[in-house]
C-alpha cells in the first residue's frame, strides 16, 4: 500500500484516472514526475513495517533513511537511523516522507506546519499508519502552497472526512480507507452465515493455516509466561505501542 501510494504520486496515475473519466488526457496537468532511482526515502518510524518498507525502497534504488524511538540501530540498507528527536534535522533531505510510527501522544500532530516547512518544497508525505500524526489542515494549507508536493493516506483522521474539509479541495491528494490489510482473496470471500452453537466454522485452507500461525504465537506466549520468559509482541503502556 504505502510503495503503491509512492508510485502513484511519482508517475502521475493519479491524475491520469481523472483525465479518463473527463474524456481529455491533459484535462488535469500533472506535477513534474518523480524519479525513483536517485530520490531519497525518510521512513518515520523503523519498525516492523518502516523496515519493509526501506527494504522496497532501497531495492528500487533509493537513498533510504530512518527514525526511530529507541535507538540508532537498522539494517544495512538503511544509511543513517536517527532518534526520533533528528526528525526536524533529517525531513529536510527526503524526496519521499514516508509515516511509519505508531500513533502516541508524542506522535499526534508530528507533521505540522512547522515541520513541513523544514521539507524540501515539493517533497512527498505517505502516511501509512494513523492519520491523526500528521496536521490535516497545516497539511492543506501546504498542499495549497506547493510545500508539499504530494500526498498519500491510508484514511482521514475522520471517516468519511467531512465534506468541507480543506482536504478536499487541496490538489494532488490520494486519500483511502483503510485498505492495507486487503486482499484479492478477503475481496471475494462472501460472508458465511453464522456458525451453529455446536458447529465449528467451517475453514478453508489459507484460514486454517493462519488460525495454526496465531495460535502458535499464542502458545509460546503461555510458555514464555508460565516459565517467566520474555514474550513475543508485548505492548507498552508506556510507549503506547
Amino acid at each position: 500500500m504505502a510503495m503503491g501510494f509512492m508510485y502513484t504520486l511519482a508517475r502521475n496515475l493519479d491524475i491520469a484516472v481523472v483525465n479518463m473519466q473527463q474524456k481529455d488526457f491533459y484535462a488535469v496537468r500533472g506535477r513534474p514526475s518523480m524519479p525513483i532511482d536517485g530520490s531519497t526515502m525518510l521512513v518515520v518510524g523503523l519498525g516492523g513495517a518502516g523496515t519493509e518498507i526501506a527494504r522496497q525502497a532501497h531495492e528500487a534504488g533509493m537513498r533510504v533513511i530512518a527514525t526511530r524511538n529507541s535507538s540508532h540501530e537498522g539494517p544495512d540498507y538503511v544509511e543513517y537511523v536517527g532518534l526520533a528527536d533528528e526528525l526536524p534535522k533529517l525531513i529536510g533531505q527526503a524526496d519521499v516522507v514516508m509515516i511509519a510510527a505508531p500513533l502516541t501522544p508524542q506522535t499526534k500532530n508530528l507533521i505540522n506546519a512547522e515541520m513541513m516547512a523544514k521539507m524540501k518544497r515539493g517533497a512527498m508525505i505517505i502516511n501509512f499508519t494513523r492519520a491523526e500524526i500528521i496536521n490535516s489542515v497545516d497539511l492543506a494549507a501546504a498542499l495549497k502552497s506547493g510545500q508539499v508536493g504530494s500526498v498519500g493516506m491510508n484514511w482521514a483522521t475522520t471517516e468519511p472526512l467531512p465534506k468541507d474539509h480543506p482536504l478536499r479541495s487541496a490538489p494532488n491528494v490520494i486519500l483511502t480507507p483503510w485498505g492495507g490489510a486487503m486482499s484479492a482473496d478477503n475481496m471475494q470471500k462472501k460472508p458465511e452465515p453464522a456458525p451453529s452453537p455446536v458447529a465449528a466454522p467451517k475453514m478453508n485452507d489459507k484460514d486454517r493455516y493462519e488460525a495454526e500461525l496465531r495460535w502458535v504465537l499464542v502458545r509460546e506466549n503461555m510458555r514464555r509466561f508460565a516459565a517467566g520468559d520474555k514474550m513475543y509482541s508485548v505492548f507498552d503502556l508506556e510507549r503506547g505501542y
